[in-house]
């Protein structure tokens, strides 16, 4: 998000065995360059980058860094666990569910609630003592 436009989203997928996951789907996609018509056809207010930047984007360089920068973040959680991480997660929190509240815990899950509905925790799937 960028000045109340979206510019990008992140879908993940799990396959689930015995509280494990056993496969893992992520999909990143960001809008470099949208036209009007294309704008339009979005159902919540969107934008692209080049609407906030002079700069030429590469899309190779754009991809290298974001999956430099994953990488990173996924070995720093595994050898120092959560805490090391926490403070940057949380700083680019964003959860685009209406009605809904919602807490980062301690371990990495989120707990949530909608409105009208029984509270619930999204697991950590890295905790395989977490079964609930």
């Amino acid at each position: 998000m960028i000045a109340g436009y979206k510019i990008g989203g992140v879908l993940a997928e799990a396959t689930w065995m015995n509280h494990t996951i056993s496969g893992l789907a992520l999909g990143i996609g960001i809008n470099l360059y949208l036209g009007e018509d294309e704008k339009e056809r979005i159902d919540q207010p969107a934008s692209d980058l080049r609407s906030f930047s002079q700069a030429n984007f590469q899309k190779e360089v754009i991809f290298q860094n974001i999956v430099h920068s994953f990488l990173t973040k996924v070995d720093q959680y595994l050898l120092e666990g959560f805490p090391s991480i926490r403070q940057a997660f949380e700083a680019k929190l964003f959860l685009n569910k209406e009605d809904c509240q919602y807490k980062l815990l301690d371990d990495g899950s989120l707990w949530l609630q909608e409105q009208g509905k029984e509270p619930y925790r999204a697991l950590n799937p890295f905790d395989p003592e977490k079964k609930t």
